[in-house]
């Protein structure tokens, strides 16, 4: 029998042999690393806001072998609660990097993601992005509130940084920008500009865009954006001009841009759009020097804001539901490099878009004022509203701080004064206390089922809009959703029904947050929820699955869908000389439209119930201040007997859906913050206000509920029972107007 010591050498031996050949596999393994993230690019630039749709892409290295992988990008919604974004199917190859957009929502400003790659169930990779990462380390940067605004600059634009920089627009709000050199950068999918509040192309030179082609993603998402509510500014220059031609790779846009240019004989025009308060002229000698030569725009049914004589300088368009603004220079002309006026200029441009106002422009920050309700803009109002449910009670605060304070009272004062003084035996106490216990939690529970109920209720607004020029037509939803018990639910839109026949039918759903810094909003540092784990969006964002809702709670939530009428919905009408309407409202919807409106400039035309192809003669109709029916003036006599019409100013804290959505829907028409006494930026692409000044009439009228979409709730693959719906529906329908002959007449002369 071996010694001991000669079974320890024996057993080091052995010990040694096995790492000796196992060491080719250890340093193979070190020297053919995994897969792994080496880039991540959030927004634009790394600008993104909460809440809204942002690209994120993902570069990823190839290990040693071909795998077929997805990811799962997952940060926290509104809420707080985790949701988790998935990639469409793709390869990483050996030694070799690959990119992919995820498009995200975030819901808090400094909340970590955390990324998840797999080949089936195995998974590959794992990284936490911080927002402040150290050492080195990949991040993510920290997203914008609502109240920042966001303009992104299609090719390169100094003039729009320095604006930014020099801007206080009060109330930690700030003007962020994002410029793209390369177009190839730009998204392919329209709602990446969700989040953006503004686009400025200025191309430049022809030669940054000739990788695209017309119908190149990158394009095409752009336009659709702007179709469904986007801001576009175009600077064209000489040199940019053949891109709006017939083979351009911009000539979706050409309609603003003519044949041929025409050198600028005075810089008046330019002056006066800069501003009044600009006291420095551009020399003439300068003029001289630098001369600018000015491609032709289209002046046909847009609005010329600034022109020189019979030369337009600066035009205004509808397009589809969004605007264009189209300026025939650009600032960073040599004309304009020492001229005080130039970043004035830009700041007007910014006007033009809605991105500032008035008094923005002009460096006088405005202070929000009103009382405080918990929130600061017109979307957190709505889902306040949208947060009440039929049969469904809220306890209020005091009421609650009432019963607790009698809670402890019972099982304190009362219980010792019970088994002291009245029974006189004070080991009762181990009958009576629990016996409180159990039968004030017996007393809440029956409580709470009487005022909350046991039904899953569904509170719900839809506003349809159609353009008839174009045939776009849009649908946003939102819903809250009362969940009587702790359950996750599958949740979807189904988009826009019977809405004049609509095509190819795009669908986003996602859930709802709350703007601001009040109890539970979106723009608060950090917060956490009672849920780890998280729930799922789609794919291509159409759906959620299995969203978490705690008993007797509610969870908010917002679709959007995009579609192309098949038919026209509605011929233009005619402006008078006196910009009164002429011609005949046709209802073009197989429902009727109750209460309908129709407006123009600052008119309005109260047309009552239209039933389906019912015409309605405008000549034949009264015409009203369009702000006093948006803010339901009412006449009161004065203190001399004399009767004067009063506006009713917006309640922030009234919960009536109707009324609110009014208000966003034309926002600036109603008179803007000085009426609303709230902001109207985290869903500003609502207000049709400016549309009214470019030859567009809209309709506006509600609906039956049931003539739109609703949301569609599943568990387990089947539609849970006892839902009882409250809800309210609009429609509007952008008409084009063109002008009659004797006003073209008038003009002429």
């Amino acid at each position: 029998m071996p010694s001991p010591s000669l079974r320890a050498r024996f057993a080091v031996a052995l010990t040694a042999l096995l790492v000796f050949v196992s060491l080719p596999e250890v340093v193979d393994a070190q020297t053919k690393p995994g897969p792994q993230l080496v880039d991540v690019r959030v927004g634009f630039e790394g600008k993104f806001k909460l809440a809204c749709w942002t690209p994120v892409e993902l570069t990823l290295q190839g290990g040693d072998s071909a795998k077929s992988v997805t990811a799962m990008f997952t940060v926290p919604d509104g809420d707080g609660v985790p949701i988790s974004y998935p990639s469409p199917p793709f390869q990483l190859l050996p030694g070799r990097t690959t990119t992919v957009v995820i498009y995200v929502r975030f819901g808090r400003l400094d909340a970590d993601a955390e990324l998840i790659v797999r080949e089936g169930s195995e998974r590959i990779i794992k990284e936490t992005l911080e927002t402040s990462p150290v050492n080195g380390r990949l991040g993510i940067p920290y997203a914008l509130s609502n109240d920042d605004r966001l303009v992104v600059s299609i090719g390169s634009l100094p003039t729009l940084t320095e604006v930014a920089a020099e801007l206080q627009l009060g109330n930690n709000r700030q003007l962020e920008t994002a410029t793209i050199a390369d177009p190839r950068r730009l998204p392919t999918r329209w709602q990446a500009y969700e989040g953006v509040d503004a686009v400025i192309l200025a191309p430049g030179k022809s030669e940054s865009f000739a990788t695209l082609t017309p119908d190149a993603a990158q394009v095409v998402a752009l336009r659709q954006w702007v179709e469904l509510g986007g801001r576009l500014a175009t600077l064209v220059t000489i040199e940019s001009q053949p891109l709006f031609g017939p083979q351009g790779s911009l000539r979706s846009f050409s309609r603003d841009v003519a044949a041929g240019s025409t050198p600028l004989p005075r810089t008046t025009a330019l002056e006066k759009f800069a501003g009044s308060d600009i006291k420095q002229a551009i020399a003439p000698a300068a003029l001289r020097k630098s001369p600018l030569e000015v491609p032709r725009l289209d002046v046909s049914d847009a609005v010329v804001t600034a022109g020189e004589g019979d030369l337009p300088l600066v035009v205004q368009r509808a397009f589809g539901l969004g605007t264009t603004v189209v300026a025939s220079f650009t600032p960073e002309h040599p004309l304009f490099t020492s001229w005080s006026g130039r970043n004035a200029m830009m700041r007007q441009l910014l006007v033009l878009l809605g991105v500032l106002s008035e008094r923005e422009a002009e460096k006088k920050p405005g202070t929000s004022g009103g009382p405080n309700y918990g929130y600061d803009d017109l979307a957190g109002q709505l889902r306040a509203a949208l947060d009440q449910y039929e049969g469904v009670q809220a306890i209020s605060f005091f009421t609650l701080a009432v019963m607790v304070l009698a809670y402890l009272a019972l099982i304190g004062p009362v219980d010792y004064l019970l088994v002291r003084k009245v029974f006189k035996r004070p080991e009762l106490t181990w009958i009576t206390f629990p016996t409180m216990v159990v039968a004030t939690s017996i007393g809440a529970y029956y409580l709470a089922v009487h005022l909350k109920g046991s039904q899953l209720r569904v509170s719900q607004a839809d506003v349809l809009d159609c353009d008839a020029a174009s045939g776009t037509i849009r649908t946003t939803s939102w819903a809250g959703v009362f969940s009587p018990v702790g359950r996750n639910y599958d949740v979807r839109f189904d988009g826009t029904a019977q809405s004049a026949g609509p095509l190819d039918l795009e669908q986003l759903t996602g859930w709802m947050g709350l703007p601001g810094t009040g109890l539970g909003g979106m723009h608060t540092d950090g917060g956490s929820s009672w849920f780890t784990q998280p729930y799922f969006s789609t794919v291509n964002g159409d759906g959620l699955r299995d969203a978490p809702i705690q008993v007797w709670s509610s969870k908010m939530f917002i679709g959007r869908s995009s579609a192309r009428a098949t038919n026209s919905l509605h011929a233009p009408l005619i402006a008078e000389a006196d910009r009164r309407l002429s011609g005949s409202v046709r209802n073009p919807f197989p429902y009727v439209l109750q209460n309908a409106l129709l407006c123009f400039g600052g008119r309005a035309y109260e047309l009552g119930n239209l039933e389906p192809n019912q015409p309605i003669d405008l000549a034949r109709l009264d015409v009203r201040d369009i702000q006093s029916v948006l803010q339901s003036w009412r006449v009161v006599l004065s203190a001399n007997k004399n009767p004067l019409h009063v506006g009713q100013p917006h309640d922030p804290g009234s919960l009536e859906t109707a009324e609110i959505l009014r208000k966003m829907m034309f926002y600036a028409a109603a008179g803007g913050q000085d009426h609303a006494r709230l902001e109207n930026r985290a869903q500003s692409f609502l207000d049709l206000s400016a549309l009214l000044k470019l030859q567009r009439a809209v309709l506006i009228a509600q609906v039956d509920p049931s003539a739109l979409g609703t949301l569609q709730l599943t568990v387990g693959g089947a539609e849970p029972s006892g839902r009882v719906d409250r809800r309210n529906a609009f429609v509007r329908l952008v008409i084009p107007v063109g002008e009659s002959q004797k006003s073209e007449v008038k003009s002429q002369n």
